[in-house]
């Protein structure tokens, strides 16, 4: 399976979120593999961390650029059960790339009105890629969601995003918690950390569970 991550903005926190949904597939039994497309190499050196502590489940990355991302995906799919894929907030050729050959198509969104804005350019692309991989499946999952419980933000942009038909809209938010950046420092995930915080792991379990074991559900979360 090959699910990737990408948007239109940056600071959602995206790569964060894709080592922790790696490590958690890792420990699920899967044989992973994340790779990096992006210049910043978040993920990567988060990787190189966790490597280098001797974290287990180890984590591999590789980091791949250009337009021929596509070919190097399908050659690593065949080692591995799990390729989780972390792409630039931006449009570009290895976001496009990637979309020709994966599985699923991950796109965190802040509830903010600067990224609800990028969402009509990302349905865009996704329809542009339609035509050479319809059976991609699209998702928006809301990251960095205010923690005030009386804060609507996070109701309020899903009710913004429910003519996006082309996406199934995740039901689960991830909060802006500072245990993610806690443990981004060490290279583990909100689920390892010896402190852990309850909120935020299961939280991050909850989306989990949404994206890799209740696939097949209709767009916007119906």
């Amino acid at each position: 399976m090959i699910i990737l991550f990408g948007g239109q903005k940056g600071g959602t926190g995206k790569s964060t979120l894709v080592m922790n949904l790696a490590i958690e597939r890792a420990r699920d039994g899967r044989d992973v593999l994340v790779v990096d497309t992006d210049k910043q190499a978040t993920a990567s050196k988060f990787a190189a961390v966790r490597t280098a502590r001797e974290v287990a489940p180890h984590i591999p990355c590789v980091q791949i650029f250009g337009k021929d991302l596509w070919k190097e995906l399908q050659h690593h799919a065949e080692r591995y059960d799990d390729l989780i894929v972390d792409t630039r907030g931006t449009d570009g050729v290895e976001l496009r790339s990637a979309m020709v050959v994966a599985d699923m198509f991950v796109s965190p969104v802040q509830p903010a009105q600067a990224d609800l804005d990028t969402l009509e350019r990302v349905q865009s692309i996704v329809n542009e890629v339609a035509t050479v991989n319809p059976e991609l499946d699209s998702r928006l999952v809301f990251t960095r969601v205010p923690t005030n419980w009386v804060s609507t933000d996070f109701q309020d942009a899903k009710a913004f995003c429910a003519d996006y038909s082309e996406f199934y809209i995740c039901a689960t938010g991830i909060r802006e918690r500072v245990a993610f950046k806690r443990t981004h420092t060490y290279g583990t995930s909100v689920t390892e950390a010896e402190t852990r915080d309850v909120r935020a792991a299961t939280e991050l379990l909850f989306l989990y569970e949404e994206l890799f074991n209740d696939r097949g559900k209709g767009s916007n979360g119906q």
